[in-house]
């Protein structure tokens, strides 16, 4: 026997000749082993706290098929497995336990998310934790972004540690159910409240899409906390037109950036109680509506030149209503033609009257739903938001807008290349044309008719697609019909020779037999003269 030790595990051999004797090997039972990490992040939501708990297994010597999780009574937990969209389902519920079932069975590592919303009765209640059962916890780690007005009180069991993930975390290896928190809430960073009314414009400049969102407050709260995707870049911050991204500013601490990989965000930060506004006389005090607006870049991915989709993100300020309207502008510099692809937008430029000949045309429709949209908001917020739509309407003569409300998030868009449009037109034209030349005993008008019905009924079911195709496809049907038109002209008027009539009947150079009249083939023949009459052609007449 042999006996060899390496990478920390021990193993033995032996040599056996006679494979006629059978041998016997006895393997100790391994103990079945779960042990699990902790970490959550708090972050305040209106009157409640938002966490959101992961929970790092490492699984040994056995098969984990059912997560088993201690669950504090007033809590209605959402978990999920790391990485996956699907949430898992609670297939046994009891007063202080839930067992969700996994889609199958795993060991080794395997991380889990749980979200929830705990409110306190007071600023001091601690706060509970859903810890997994069988299972023992190394440590808990509970972090917070700076600002939130949230900290650990207990240095017995809690030490501050320096994390990546968070602005100030805590950890413990102590079997805690709670953990004891101080709120702040005069700090918390959704102490601001909502913004009144936002205001979005995404231009499109070859592979890039530039977004502007612009949050309007009637009172600035002192600090912001905004989230834009993990992978844009930020272009700028302002604070009524003041450049909060500067050299100047970034030394002062008024925006700090931060992250959240596993979210797929990068959170900003904004202490607007630090920012100096701009000096100036008495008469030139900010006055009305205040307007944080924030810049990211982002880049389209590559897609087929004749049909593009995008979902157009905005900068999400944390806190916001999700009944806050969103007017989004988008302009692409003539390139394209958008289309919203999602029922929570709907298009303030395009409308079914815009296609009648005595309809307005699409700057007086927007502008009769925006006021609509503005009227219940202060004049001075009305005014600004006006201003603004104003000067980015003005900016090219090629745009679009959207309405609608904050929780629908991003907006999908199906963009349509003009080539594409083009394209559209060429094709109903030869189908028009081909159509009407096969079917000549049907008058133009029978087709005509047939399309303006459509029209007016695709109107009532899709209006923005019918709005924005209808001139391309009334294109092709004049061309088709001009064609058709004129190829039927032609047609009348040229002369048509007969084909052969008879089998073994072959063309001459005069034509095939026939061409001609009737009066011309069939010659009548000379009366005969009568008897005894003589003729007066003799040739005598000649001499």
């Amino acid at each position: 026997a042999a006996i060899a030790v390496g990478s920390g595990l021990q193993s033995e051999s032996w040599l056996h000749e006679d494979a006629s004797i059978p041998i016997r090997l006895e393997l100790p039972a391994q103990a079945p082993s779960v042990r699990a990490n902790v970490r959550l992040g708090m972050q305040p939501r209106g009157s409640g706290i938002e966490v959101l708990e992961t929970i790092g297994f490492e699984i040994e010597h056995r098969d984990l098929a059912v997560l088993s999780l201690t669950v504090p009574a007033g809590i209605e937990p959402t978990v999920r497995i790391s990485g996956q969209s699907e949430i898992l389902r609670a297939t046994t519920i009891d007063a202080e336990t839930r067992s969700f079932r996994l889609p199958e069975a795993r060991r080794g590592t395997l991380t889990f998310e749980v979200n929830y919303i705990w409110t306190p009765t007071v600023t001091t209640d601690p706060l509970p934790l859903i810890l997994p059962e069988a299972a023992e916890v190394l440590s808990i780690e509970a972090g917070t972004g700076s600002g939130s007005g949230l900290t650990v009180q207990d240095n017995t069991n809690w030490q501050p540690v320096y994390s990546e993930k968070f602005d100030a975390a805590w950890q413990t290896s102590q079997p805690v159910t709670t953990i004891p928190l101080l709120w702040q809430q005069g700090l918390a960073l959704s102490s601001g409240g909502s913004p009144d009314l936002i205001l979005a414009r995404t231009q499109i400049l070859g592979n890039q899409i530039l977004t502007t969102t612009l949050a309007l407050y009637e009172t600035l709260p002192d600090v912001i906390t905004v989230e834009t995707p993990l992978d844009a870049g930020l272009d700028a911050i302002k604070i009524d037109q003041q450049l909060l991204t500067s050299d100047e500013a970034l030394r002062l601490g008024n925006v700090q950036r931060e992250k959240l990989v596993e979210r797929g965000v990068s959170r900003l930060t904004i202490r607007t109680f630090r920012t100096a506004l701009p000096t100036g006389p008495a008469s030139d005090v900010q006055v009305g509506p205040r307007i944080l607006e924030i810049s990211i870049r982002e880049r389209m991915p590559q897609q087929s030149s004749l049909w593009l989709s995008a979902t157009l993100e905005r900068a999400t300020i944390v806190g916001e209503s999700p009944s806050v309207p969103v007017i989004w502008y988008t302009g692409s510099h003539e390139e394209f033609q958008p289309a919203s692809a999602s029922s929570d937008f709907i298009s303030l430029t395009r409308h079914w009257s815009m296609l009648l000949p005595w309809g307005e045309n699409a700057r007086r429709i927007a502008d009769r739903q925006l006021k609509a949209i503005l009227s219940p908001y202060p004049t001075e917020l009305q005014l600004a938001a006006t201003e603004t739509l104003d000067t980015w309407i003005a900016a090219s003569d090629h745009h679009d807008l959207f309405f609608g409300a904050a929780a629908a998030g991003a907006l999908p868009l199906n963009l349509i290349p003009f080539v594409s449009l083009l394209l559209l037109s060429a094709t109903v034209c030869v189908i028009f044309f081909v159509v009407s030349s096969v079917l000549r005993r049907i008058t133009i008008i029978v087709p005509l008719l047939l399309i303006g019905c459509g029209a007016l009924v695709a109107c009532l079911i899709v209006p923005e697609w019918t709005s924005l195709l209808s001139p391309y496809v009334a294109m092709g049907v004049v061309f088709g019909s001009v064609s058709v038109i004129f190829q039927r002209l032609i047609s009348d008027r040229r002369m048509r020779f007969p084909k052969a009539s008879q089998v073994g009947e072959y063309p001459t150079v005069f034509g095939y037999s026939g061409m001609l009249s009737h009066a011309i083939t069939e010659r009548p023949e000379p009366a005969a003269a009568p008897s005894g009459t003589k003729s007066d052609f003799n040739v005598s007449s000649f001499v």
